[in-house]
């Protein structure tokens, strides 16, 4: 019997209903900590556990065949990049062999005004063989326009947007990408954000040997890699080396070709382009680079002869100066052949000439860019040698003997309108020429030059300028009021506070940190380390206001899992470390200011937590301030 005034009980509720009432009581305290709580970042930040790996990595048969298409014929894996000034290259694989390389293209939807034909190649990777892949460069195109294409003469069309010729310019960066879940929230988050391009500095599909893991890589990024250009370098998932039976990079060479042979390089795995008035150098970590390999002399040599013997101001008599072609050979010489007999067949206004003089047209200039970049690759080797420094002395005899030619002046004149035919004198005129030219002095010399300058005269001024140019050939030819914005993608992290990779860029950065420095180099961006870290300007382990802008974005959603260890103290050149997948954004708004941005990869949404306003450095003084030892950088041979 109740007593009275006592509270009648009511019975409990279901245990489902109080299990559902439980959540969403944590469901409201969360949505209440994430908006009033602080947001945790940098090292203090725990990663949630890795998710599980796409299904494709779960494959351990290098000899699996990717899914079969609708047709044989339809285009897969397709991803576009630059392929010089007004030019993108496009890419993708067929399973028929008997699919023609050409694509169609306009800027209407369905309607292809222009075709370009192109190359393929395929590979076989011990029990793997790949489908034919297909490699057509498009253009001249126009900037910022979006075209239409579609490849093999069938299937799907595609889309793309071509790069601004101007500021503002946007760029995704990320790093060690791979196939996982993280993956495709990462790529989703990109897809996000307006950018005219991506850079990916290496570790891209992380087959490492399964061949079949590059297909499933192709068909994942094809979304955004067909729709804005992709500019990659290798990392070291890219090698596949198996000694004795298989050499390095096979399969990152063949599917994923770079603008190499238009930048001068003589490897898809180092090249630069340029994009509005950016230059960009992509630089490869596992390939010779030191001071006696290719890559150092291309990133010195390879394109600042021709450009900076442009920049002589040459008296012709009021005669119009012909083409230099002591560099011809018989490939160029039949390619122009060609293109001048089409030349005059298409005045006739039929599509057949006019499509047949628009091949050769390309095909000559190619067959120029690759001669020309052999012809002084040759003689900058020569150069180094015992007959080189027998060449230059015979041509400096040649030279002093047709200056004293009363009939034969060349007339290269002093300061004070001096005709100068002394070798001494000539060799000084140059040096003085160059050193003003290249460290910032607006007004240089005028070397005038008769008629009788020929051929051999040309050698001779080349070999001069050689021997006193700043060789720093894909640096020196940038001129930084065109290009105010210079910056430097490759693997391994020179500044690197984290416990992974400790050292393994050290040896990179000996050999290539001075000449990087003394070009003025905006920002150095890496990759390797699963984590993200952006460093103050920094130039030999110490903060520099001319140095460059280290960031390590190695933290695109590999498979190996986050690098968590950092090293304390942290350094003083270290401004933000987080270990944490995620993408950066770079928006170069004008030539002096850039904004970058990192964003965390955090349930499901990008996150920004990295946010800074970096200045170009051309608009310093550090340029015009370079110091005497930088100069001394700058004019090694």
């Amino acid at each position: 019997m109740e007593t009275r005034g006592a509270a009648r009980r009511s019975p409990p509720p279901p245990v489902a209903v109080q299990l559902l009432f439980l959540l969403i009581l944590l469901a409201v305290s969360s949505c209440a900590a994430a908006s009033t709580g602080d947001l945790v970042i940098g090292e203090d930040y725990v990663r949630p556990p890795a998710r599980r790996h796409r299904k494709a990595l779960l494959s351990l048969f290098p000899w699996s065949k990717k899914k079969a298409s609708s047709s044989a014929s339809d285009p897969q894996q397709v991803h576009i990049s630059l392929a010089g000034e007004k030019h993108v290259r496009v890419t993708w694989i067929t399973d028929d062999n008997s699919v023609s390389s050409v694509v169609d293209y306009g800027t209407k939807a369905g309607m292809y005004t222009s075709t370009s034909q192109g190359e393929s190649t395929s590979y076989s990777y011990l029990l793997y063989s790949s489908g034919k892949i297909h490699h057509v460069v498009l253009g001249p195109l126009e900037d910022n326009t979006v075209y239409y294409y579609r490849c093999g003469g069938q299937g799907l069309e595609f889309q793309f947007k071509t790069p601004p010729s101007q500021f503002p310019l946007s760029l995704a960066v990320v790093g060690d990408l791979g196939q996982t879940s993280w993956t495709t929230s990462t790529l989703n988050h990109i897809k996000q954000c307006e950018h005219d391009m991506l850079l990916l500095p290496g570790d891209l599909s992380y087959a490492d040997y399964m061949q079949h893991l590059w297909d499933s890589f192709g068909k994942l990024v094809e979304p955004l890699a067909s729709t804005r250009p992709w500019m990659v370098t290798e990392g070291n998932h890219e090698k596949e080396h198996i000694p004795f039976f298989e050499s390095g990079f096979q399969s990152y060479n063949a599917r994923w070709k770079m603008p190499y042979d238009e930048s001068g390089s003589t490897s898809n795995l180092y090249y630069s382009f340029e994009v509005a008035r950016a230059h960009i150098i992509m630089l490869g970590s596992y390939t010779d680079y030191d001071e006696n390999s290719d890559q150092y002399a291309w990133l010195k040599v390879s394109l600042a002869m021709k450009s900076s013997f442009r920049s002589v101001d040459v008296s012709r008599g009021g005669k119009q100066e012909a083409k230099d072609t002591w560099w011809w050979n018989d490939e160029v010489q039949r390619a122009i052949k060609e293109k001048e007999c089409f030349k005059r067949l298409h005045l006739d206004k039929s599509a057949a000439n006019i499509k047949g003089y628009k091949i050769a047209k390309r095909a000559a200039k190619r067959a120029v860019s690759v001669a020309k970049g052999q012809a002084y690759d040759n003689l900058y080797e020569r150069l180094g040698t015992k007959k080189g420094e027998k060449d230059i002395y015979r041509m400096a005899r040649i030279h002093e003997r047709k200056t004293r030619d009363i009939n034969q002046i060349k007339c290269i004149k002093d300061g004070v309108d001096r005709l100068l035919v002394r070798d001494e004198e000539i060799k000084d005129r140059w040096r003085e020429y160059f050193d003003k030219l290249f460290n910032g002095e607006e007004e240089g010399p005028i070397l005038e030059l008769d008629d009788s300058f020929d051929d051999n005269n040309r050698r001779f001024a080349l070999l001069l300028l050689l021997l006193y140019l700043p060789f720093q050939a894909d640096l020196a030819k940038i001129d930084r009021k065109r290009t105010p914005w210079l910056i430097v993608l490759l693997h391994a992290p020179w500044y690197n506070s984290n416990w992974a990779h400790q050292g393994e860029g050290d040896s990179m950065m000996t050999a290539m940190e001075p000449l990087l420095y003394a070009a003025h180099v905006d920002m150095i961006i890496a990759g390797h380390v699963h984590a993200y870290e952006r460093a103050e300007r920094v130039y030999n382990g110490r903060l520099d206001p001319c140095g460059a802008v280290h960031i390590t974005i190695g933290d695109g959603g590999n498979r190996e899992g986050l690098a968590r260890r950092y090293r304390n103290p942290k350094p003083a050149w270290s401004v933000f470390r987080e270990a944490s997948f995620g993408h950066g954004e770079l928006k170069i708004l004008n030539s002096t200011h850039a904004h970058w941005t990192w964003h965390r990869n955090d349930d499901e949404e990008p996150v920004r937590t990295d946010d800074v306003w970096i200045n170009s450095l051309a608009g310093t003084g550090c340029i015009q301030d370079s110091s005497r030892e930088l100069r001394k950088i700058l004019m090694a041979p």
